[in-house]
């Protein structure tokens, strides 16, 4: 079903092969969200959730968006930064986002449908937490918060003799390399090794990732804005520094491992306390 808050259908950004940390990331972010759910509102989640193939899960539900086949719903995986990295890095929402129609806006509008005072029937707030979940992931990669239509035309190489894209890279590469040599190619093995960076490593910075106020739903771009804010600046500080000709999975891959670490977890953290905040709420 279409949005409320996106009546009208744009072509703002015909930008190919965004797909956001692919499967296996979204994968890894649903999992951590779904171990941070207070029981109470996994059996909620279980609830909506309408496929029985997802089990009341959100690890295996995280990649749906992904696939769903709704001309509007495209533009709203990114946001076309009106930057130059890595020269200049910055979200100017006014302009980087119109019609709410990006990666901020969309984590808003699917909040608020996802609320338990909507008035949306089961399948509306079936799809409401599919695409909130998928777009909680996509607003932590930094390619999808980019200018220079996030590195989908901008060549790299993985392998010394193999060319890709910058954003494939971020979107595929490093992950599957990650996950292959670090965690026996199993991504559940990685979110768990996340979720323990989640309870000691980054505990002292958790209490950060996440400010949202549920009951003040009108008012949550506040806090979803920094989000993007945050991988729009690394940008600048890492991603797009690098030589054309140059491997990036040597050098480039070890720099980039702690950030796509800390990128997975602040995405299930952040997921699991917004969803256990807005279905903790009184009409639930």
């Amino acid at each position: 079903m279409k949005s409320k808050f996106f009546t009208l259908l744009f072509g703002l950004f015909i930008i190919p092969s965004v797909i956001g940390w692919a499967d296996q990331g979204h994968q890894i972010t649903g999992y951590i969200a779904q171990k941070l759910l207070n029981p109470e509102v996994a059996n909620r989640v279980a609830k909506i959730i309408q496929e029985p193939a997802y089990h009341g899960q959100l690890t295996d539900l995280a990649p749906w968006a992904d696939y769903a086949k709704y001309p509007w719903s495209k533009e709203l995986h990114f946001a076309n930064t009106h930057d130059n990295p890595p020269d200049t890095c910055h979200v100017d929402y006014d302009h980087d986002c119109l019609g709410d129609r990006c990666v901020m806006g969309a984590i808003v509008n699917y909040t608020r449908r996802l609320d338990c005072g909507s008035d949306l029937d089961a399948f509306q707030r079936d799809e409401a937490l599919k695409f909130l979940t998928h777009f909680m992931g996509d607003i932590t990669q930094p390619l999808h918060v980019s200018g220079k239509m996030g590195g989908v035309r901008t060549k790299a190489r993985f392998k010394k003799n193999k060319r890709t894209t910058l954003h494939i890279v971020w979107d595929l590469l490093i992950l599957k390399k990650r996950t292959r040599e670090d965690f026996h190619d199993d991504f559940k093995l990685y979110a768990e090794f996340l979720l323990d960076k989640i309870r000691n490593e980054y505990a002292h910075e958790v209490g950060s990732w996440y400010a949202c106020n549920v009951n003040d739903l009108p008012g949550l771009l506040k806090c979803v804005l920094p989000w993007s804010v945050e991988s729009n600046a690394m940008n600048c500080e890492f991603v797009w520094h690098y030589s054309e000709d140059e491997a990036l999975e040597d050098r480039y891959y070890q720099e980039s491992k702690p950030i796509v670490d800390k990128s997975l977890a602040e995405a299930g953290y952040r997921l699991a306390r917004l969803l256990n905040e807005l279905l903790s709420k009184s009409g639930c």
